[in-house]
């Protein structure tokens, strides 16, 4: 008979029974959640009491385990002295990184540092940007990427922009293109800057222009090509900072006069462009430039040839 309780009814004989009882036994189960897998027994059939098997929650790569749904953080787990039915899922995270970046002397950055990426994800383009008279090197993990964009993130990242002195050639020449000299004549020098330089533009280079022996109602003009900038007109001989960018220049024409009763008298020219630390010159023998010509009342130069412009019809400086 099962009937519990029980009553036996119309007894007509002697009766001996016995309660039999078996013990409870528990289902434990064990799943996982996106992100990892289950290693051990699942499910497991446990007796009331008694103890569970370790059974581990293992995470995909990429990602961390967080905790079972009932909160534990046991990592492996054993269930111990069950007394009733279990069932909880591990719970994962996907990993997450940082990405640092910063800039080492002569330079900033531009773009966000620090980034936080997940696990097989890309960070967002940064760049090294240099400080006048700076170029950029190299990142410290010997990159050379610039704008730089780290991909397919697996680790966290800290790395930092190195930046050297700008080497930079800057190059003059000058030449007299009125022709002859002659006592109580005008004359113009064209000088040429450039910037020989690719990839560097040069902000603050000195220039000046003298002339021996010194001559009178000297007056100059300047004009830039795009990328650079030059004060534009003066009187005097110039003395000044321009700028030049890359690959870009910058023309003057200076006017003088020749005095009165100066035949034989020789006249000299120099122009120079000279940077200003940090740059660096490379070709220190492009920075200078001189001329010589002699005052005679036959108006030839002393080699008998006149000196072709460097580059374009000059503007009347001074006139």
């Amino acid at each position: 008979s099962t009937a519990n309780p029980r009553t036996d009814t119309n007894v007509t004989a002697n009766l001996s029974v016995t309660a039999n009882f078996a013990i409870n036994t528990y289902t434990l189960n064990y799943t996982a959640g996106a992100g990892g897998t289950i290693s051990g027994t699942s499910p497991q059939t446990v007796n009331h009491g008694a103890d569970g098997t370790a059974v581990t929650a293992v995470p995909n790569a990429g990602y961390s385990f967080v905790n079972w749904s009932d909160g534990s953080t046991a990592n492996p787990r054993a269930d111990t002295n069950v007394t009733a039915n279990l069932s909880v899922t591990a719970n994962f995270a996907i990993n997450t990184y940082t990405l640092t970046y910063s800039a080492g002397t002569g330079g900033t950055i531009t773009g966000t540092s620090p980034q936080t990426v997940n696990h097989g994800a890309d960070g967002t383009s940064v760049t090294a940007v240099p400080n006048a008279g700076y170029s950029f090197v190299n990142w410290s993990d010997g990159s050379t990427a610039n704008p730089r964009t780290d991909t397919n993130v697996t680790a966290n990242i800290s790395v930092t922009a190195n930046f050297a002195n700008a080497t930079v050639d800057l190059a003059v020449s000058s030449a007299l293109i009125t022709g002859a000299i002659g006592p109580s004549q005008r004359i113009t020098f064209e000088v040429a800057v450039d910037n020989l330089t690719a990839d560097v533009d040069v902000v603050g280079a000195q220039f000046d222009f003298s002339l021996a022996p010194t001559l009178s109602n000297i007056a100059w003009i300047c004009v830039a090509d795009a990328g650079a900038a030059c004060p534009g007109n003066g009187v005097g001989l110039p003395s000044h900072a321009i700028h030049i960018g890359r690959g870009s220049g910058v023309m003057y024409w200076i006017s003088a006069d020749v005095p009165a009763g100066s035949t034989g008298t020789t006249i000299s020219s120099l122009a120079s462009i000279l940077v200003a630390s940090p740059y660096v010159e490379g070709n220190t023998a492009n920075n200078t430039a001189t001329t010589e010509h002699e005052v005679g009342p036959d108006t030839l130069f002393r080699d008998g040839f006149e000196t072709v412009p460097l580059r374009v019809p000059y503007p009347a400086a001074g006139q």
